[in-house]
């Protein structure tokens, strides 16, 4: 009896060492996974947010002595892929998930999310065209809503007060969601004449038609809702028709101008853009720009937020017994930006300025003009 009962205590002691051993420490990895398209359409988008993510990961790692580990998956801008993706970083049991990189891709794994209790931040959607709800609570987003956008197009009407305006807008969830916010506020705003046109996008479009179309109405100001190839695309049209307007674009008009090759084509051309916001921080523009080379744009910063934004629910979820999805819908996060969930609004923080080509120069602009 003494025998079994010294091999009894034995056994407890090292089942209790082993249970010592296989706990969580609080210093283990933080293990955070990212959906990114860095190939197909939306590659240039993924790829921004990617290196915005790797640079806040290098930023946090060099601060603190809990280290994040990434998991990086490329979804192709196919929404099959993106729950590929998820899958594979739910194996690899990743504490949240920063991704994917446009709407269709990040509805895709919402539901996913909300079953496997894996918190999931979209950076580069707006928060207001997600299916947040089928998340159950594990689905957030942290880039500006339409709203905030149309802030710049209120600025813009203000100042020009165009009496008829022709609505160009791509065929899809994305376009249709921008259009039916600049309509709504054009009629608010008293605008007599709204036209409205829709494409296909991307280079299935003949552009002559629709030029034409929007020509032979003659407005004031044509308003491009359009992909950053299309809106090039619709300029040079409209000068080779003899179409002149002013023009008003969304937020894909930087990248537009920036990849011109006839920016004088952008004389009378202003447009909505987180200028001011992505800029606030000159420390985080210019390590940005030393690491990559480039300017950081839109989706950029609120990226960089989002890895704080997870590292410190999932920090302060292993010294509680709250959830991280509880965390980030209670905890005030600062950052590049501050952070407050709102039911409403999610995690989305910031607005968009009136952005003007001025003299061949971007100026951020105002109601009184540039």
């Amino acid at each position: 009896m003494l025998f079994f009962r010294k091999h009894f205590a034995i056994v407890m002691l090292l089942t209790s060492v082993a249970r010592v051993v296989w706990a969580e420490p609080a210093s283990q990895d933080i293990k955070i996974g990212v959906i990114a398209s860095t190939t197909g359409i939306a590659a240039d988008d993924g790829t921004l947010v990617l290196r915005s993510v790797e640079l806040a990961v290098a930023d946090y790692n060099e601060r603190n002595d809990r280290k994040i580990k990434l998991f990086v998956e490329d979804d192709w801008t196919d929404a099959k892929r993106s729950v590929a993706a998820f899958r594979k970083l739910q194996m690899s049991k990743v504490q949240g998930i920063i991704g994917c990189t446009w709407n269709f891709l990040t509805n895709a794994v919402i539901p996913l999310a909300g079953q496997a209790q894996i918190p999931i931040i979209s950076t580069s959607s707006y928060p207001d065209s997600l299916d947040l709800a089928a998340g159950n609570g594990y689905a957030f987003g942290n880039y500006l809503m339409v709203a905030n956008e149309i802030e710049a197009l209120n600025k813009y009407v203000a100042r020009e007060t165009p009496k008829s305006v022709y609505v160009v807008y791509v065929n899809n969830g994305w376009g249709e969601l921008q259009r039916d916010r600049y309509i709504k506020e054009l009629r608010q705003a008293n605008v007599q004449a709204i036209y409205e046109s829709t494409t296909a996008g991307h280079a299935d479009n003949e552009w002559s038609t629709t030029v034409l179309k929007v020509k032979a109405k003659k407005p004031e100001v044509t308003i491009l809702i359009l992909n950053k190839n299309d809106i090039n695309l619709f300029l040079r049209t409209s000068d080779q028709l003899g179409f002149h307007s002013r023009f008003f674009g969304g937020s894909a008009s930087l990248d537009a101008y920036g990849e011109s090759m006839t920016k004088e084509l952008y004389s009378n051309f202003c447009f909505t853009y987180p200028m001011e916001k992505l800029h606030k921080s000159q420390e985080f523009v210019g390590r940005f720009r030393a690491r990559y080379g480039q300017e950081p744009r839109m989706y950029a910063d609120n990226s960089y937020d989002a890895v704080t934004i997870l590292a410190e629910a999932i920090t302060q979820s292993s010294e509680s017994n709250s959830s991280v999805s509880t965390i980030l819908r209670e905890k005030k996060f600062d950052g590049l930006q501050q952070y407050l969930y709102d039911s409403e609004t999610s995690l989305s923080s910031g607005s968009s300025s009136l952005v003007c080509v001025e003299n061949g120069e971007l100026v951020v602009a105002d109601e009184a003009g540039a």
